[in-house]
């Protein structure tokens, strides 16, 4: 595209989901966004993070030759499966990463069973 031309949002922002005995970890790299502009939900197993990315402001007398940085709003969801604790649900920022920790309900764990 050109200086004018615009990246498709769709999957603007790298998303991964994986799963240990204990929990689900979705990571997300969205580089150049604040915390403040992150908004987070999490309804009917569907966790959806929403990024709102300002465009800089234009300087006076700067001409743009190429831009290829992707600017504006850009939702990512994903289907989870339903064994989530809702109330222990984590999210931590930092240095463009997102990191959502899910935890698994405690009856939908595995376990050791002792045979007598």
């Amino acid at each position: 595209p050109g200086p004018t031309g615009r990246i498709s949002a769709g999957s603007w922002f790298p998303m991964d989901l994986l799963e240990t005995n204990e929990e689900y970890t979705v990571t997300a790299e969205i580089p150049g966004v604040t915390k403040e502009n992150l908004d987070l939900s999490l309804e009917d197993s569907v966790l959806t993070i929403h990024v709102n990315k300002p465009a800089p402001e234009p300087v006076q007398g700067e001409s743009v030759h190429t831009r290829e940085r992707v600017f504006g709003e850009f939702s990512r969801s994903i289907r989870l499966p339903r064994d989530v604790d809702l109330d222990a649900v984590e999210a931590h920022h930092e240095e463009g990463v997102l990191t959502v920790r899910l935890p698994k309900r405690e009856e939908s764990r595995p376990r050791s069973i002792t045979v007598n």
